[in-house]
């Protein structure tokens, strides 16, 4: 006899599925535009390494995800249950933590070249890397209790201490992020007289916002749906993009250093080049 399901705990599924790749073809747009560009320039070895991993991840996200609406669609067909759901479904939080860690850390990277020469940077970098480790950790735990539960979906709300500890540091950690790349910049802006290089502190503040904007408006209603309705899967379209917006933000900050580039500002590039503003040098990195 077919079991009477809530389409609360259904159609989220599908909703996400759908939203999830619908992000990952935007990715492969940008990945194609990145290897373009990379084949152009010599790129760092250590960008190539984050964006092969986060490739990698993102194609097993959508394996386990695959697996996990095929289970819950076609095997178990007119007999949905949700107090198991597959051993697949469990994987997605900590995955995405690791997503989230690997675009934190390019950003983190980023901070440390912008605000290398102010004073206070020895502390300020650690302590992002810190919260960046620790959101990570908190979705690998959230993991670890969804197993612990038998994949119960019906029951959430034990995972509240992880889902908030894991979203509230990552809105902190893109918050620090986002504050510690325009900052800097905006004072450098108000010093500089040369038009030209304003235009191109415009334009990597502008790509800053942007990128750090995305993931944080997208966490904080995460948030919100999953403490407001924790036995439901209305948090789980978030669940399933809130990767695929991280590894995109990752593509965009990349790309988007064509964007800003100026042919009288000395550009390398392997991914540095130095914006110069009177007598101070910033070696970006690239735009972030």
């Amino acid at each position: 006899m077919a079991s009477t399901v809530s389409p609360l705990m259904t159609a989220p599924l599908l909703v996400g599925s759908m939203s999830s790749y619908f992000f990952l073809g935007a990715y492969f747009v940008q990945l194609l535009q990145y290897i373009s560009l990379a084949r152009k320039h010599k790129e760092r070895t250590a960008v190539h390494v984050i964006v092969g991993l986060t490739t990698t991840i993102e194609l097993l996200q959508h394996a386990l995800m695959m697996h996990t609406i095929y289970e819950m669609f076609i095997v178990r067909a007119g007999n949905y249950s949700f107090v198991n759901t597959p051993w697949s479904s469990a994987a997605l939080p900590a995955l995405n933590g690791l997503v989230a860690f690997l675009v934190q850390i390019f950003r983190i990277w980023r901070v440390h070249a912008f605000m290398k020469s102010i004073w206070g940077t020895e502390y300020i970098t650690p302590f992002i890397f810190l919260v960046c480790f620790l959101q990570c950790g908190a979705a690998v735990a959230a993991t670890v209790l969804f197993v612990r539960s038998g994949n119960n979906a019906e029951q959430l709300s034990f995972l509240k201490p992880a889902m908030i500890t894991w979203l509230s540091l990552t809105i902190v950690c893109d918050t620090l992020v986002t504050a510690s790349i325009v900052l800097p910049l905006l004072k450098r802006k108000s010093t500089s007289e040369c038009h030209r290089s304003q235009k191109i502190i415009n334009g990597v503040i502008l790509n800053a916002v942007e990128n750090g904007s995305i993931t944080l408006l997208f966490a904080i209603p995460y948030l919100v749906v999953f403490l407001k309705f924790p036995n439901t899967m209305l948090a789980v379209p978030f669940e399933y993009v809130i990767g695929r917006l991280y590894a995109n933000v990752l593509l965009a900050t990349l790309n988007g250093r064509e964007r800003v580039k100026d042919p009288e500002i000395n550009l390398n590039t392997s991914g540095t080049h130095t914006l110069v503003f009177e007598k101070t040098d910033v070696e970006s990195g690239g735009s972030v």
